[in-house]
């Protein structure tokens, strides 16, 4: 059973989705930009033998809006995530994020070293400083609503049909997230980025020797797979990359596959 709870984290309420709670290995899912804990539902179903929490950052979902502009970028998310886990007094942590969750889960590790034994990322070009964003990114015109306060509806209609495969169901599901977001979060996380608030994720990676999972869509239209290219293998055997048959949204496309390629990459880590 899904059980949804709040707590009070540096202020601010914090709704989050949690079952299997008498488990001590715990998968916690982090939401991408303007999505919410509700993304991961079929995940809970489909992922076995773990604690699942999946919390709605500051702004999204039914989590309070950021009491300070500068929250809404991945140094603010990232010390959410990590006193998140610390007042749950959360142990054996694997840290999966979308997107822009994925960014927040690479920066948190370096503060949660004992917590952490594993990193998921998907949708989620690991940055350097400064960021190679045209490498990294592929030019896509309809990805500019993610980053816009309030965009032409029609725009964001144009950005699901063309990154969001799947049912009329997983497109109401989007825009009910879209529109429940903190406008402002969309804006000022691009700010954040732009003026590179944030840490050397590829370092991060580099030097921690922490299992991670980098999986990538095959049919993505905002991230440039070449861009994962950065990784020698040799020198990273911890890192493992993965490619799976979907667009940016993995989890809601193709929940299945997914899901069982999370689950051999927890197996692994046991």
């Amino acid at each position: 059973m899904i059980n949804k709870d709040y707590i009070t984290v540096l202020g601010h309420t914090i709704s989050y989705l949690e079952c299997n709670s008498e488990l001590e290995r715990t998968v916690l899912f982090i939401h991408g930009n303007s999505s919410s804990s509700n993304a991961f539902q079929t995940q809970f179903e489909l992922i076995p033998g773990h604690r699942i929490i999946a919390l709605d950052l500051y702004g999204h979902g039914k989590s309070d809006k950021a009491q300070a502009p500068d929250l809404y970028s991945f140094l603010g998310y990232e010390n959410l995530v990590c006193s998140f886990i610390q007042q749950l007094n959360l142990k054996k942590v694997i840290l999966a994020g979308h997107s822009l969750g994925g960014h927040v889960a690479i920066e948190a590790t370096a503060n949660l070293i004992d917590e952490v034994t594993g990193i998921i990322a998907w949708g989620t070009p690991p940055l350097d400083i400064p960021p190679d964003l045209t490498k990294a990114f592929l030019p896509n015109p309809n990805t500019g609503c993610l980053f816009q306060e309030n965009p032409n509806r029609n725009d964001v209609l144009k950005f699901i049909n063309e990154n969001l495969v799947g049912d009329n169901q997983n497109h109401e599901l989007f825009l009910k997230d879209f529109y429940a977001t903190d406008p402002c979060s969309r804006s000022l996380i691009m700010t954040a980025v732009t003026n590179c608030v944030f840490k050397n994720e590829i370092d991060i990676i580099r030097n921690i020797k922490i299992p991670t999972l980098l999986l990538h869509g095959l049919q993505e239209t905002i991230i440039d797979g070449k861009y994962f290219d950065i990784f020698d293998y040799g020198d990273l055997p911890h890192v493992e990359i993965k490619k799976i048959d979907s667009g940016h949204y993995p989890h809601i496309e193709n929940p299945k596959q997914f899901a069982n390629i999370i689950v051999k990459f927890l197996d692994s880590i046991i």
